[in-house]
């Protein structure tokens, strides 16, 4: 008898410890969504604002109020793509691995129609019923796009090629383009590559970076779930 008491004041006790596990998780995200909106959103309101009272200036030159208004509808597009991210992040129908691949799909996508480079997906059937909480898919989704955006700026790729698969509750990720490739560092270097390690290892999971000269580059996301 005082060993089943006993076994029953665990289990309540562990209990009462995972509820506070997450209610401290979903704390941080709160606090995480209303800082990004704070700095991020806020920043790009207030610089469509600037952008949009010098493009109403009466002095303002032709030529300089056109590329304003083009400042003004890139910012603003920027600003739709990250509010759509937010309430995405947020909604709690979402918090499932097959709109996790749904939304990598879509991210992937619309970067590479933006730069005009050819993209190939190979998504496995990835189950509803696995959860997957916000602030994973968050630092997931984040990390991909930091990828699509250093081959962007860096490997002059044509094509990219986007990978997804779950088996035995490994999530791989594999973002491969057909760049200039290079020889990549023992130690991660730049602001990039140390944040999207550093985003992978808060949620648990890794990254491996291959590459070589001339023959593109690979960027495989994995983590367990």
């Amino acid at each position: 008898m005082a060993a089943f008491l006993r076994y029953i004041v665990w289990v309540r006790t562990r209990r009462k410890m995972l509820l506070l596990e997450k209610q401290r998780l979903l704390e941080r995200e709160r606090l995480r969504i209303a800082r990004d909106i704070h700095d991020d959103l806020g920043a790009r309101v207030t610089q469509i604002s600037l952008a949009s009272a010098l493009a109403h200036d009466g002095q303002t030159d032709a030529d300089i109020m056109r590329s304003e208004l083009a400042k003004i509808s890139h910012m603003s597009r920027d600003l739709i793509t990250a509010l759509y991210e937010t309430v995405w992040t947020v909604n709690p129908e979402n918090d499932n691995l097959k709109e996790l691949g749904n939304y990598l799909f879509q991210l992937i996508n619309e970067l590479c129609e933006r730069k005009q480079i050819r993209c190939r997906f190979h998504i496995a059937e990835l189950p509803a019923e696995i959860i997957v909480p916000s602030h994973i898919r968050h630092n997931l989704c984040m990390v991909a796009k930091e990828a699509m955006n250093n081959i962007i700026k860096h490997a002059s790729a044509m094509e990219v090629n986007l990978s997804i698969s779950y088996k035995n509750s490994l999530l791989s990720v594999s973002i491969h383009d057909d760049g200039c490739g290079f020889i990549p560092p023992k130690k991660s270097t730049g602001h990039g590559l140390i944040n999207m390690k550093g985003r992978l290892e808060e949620i648990g999971g890794g990254c491996r970076i291959e590459s070589q000269p001339g023959q593109g580059t690979t960027v495989l996301i994995y983590l367990n779930i």
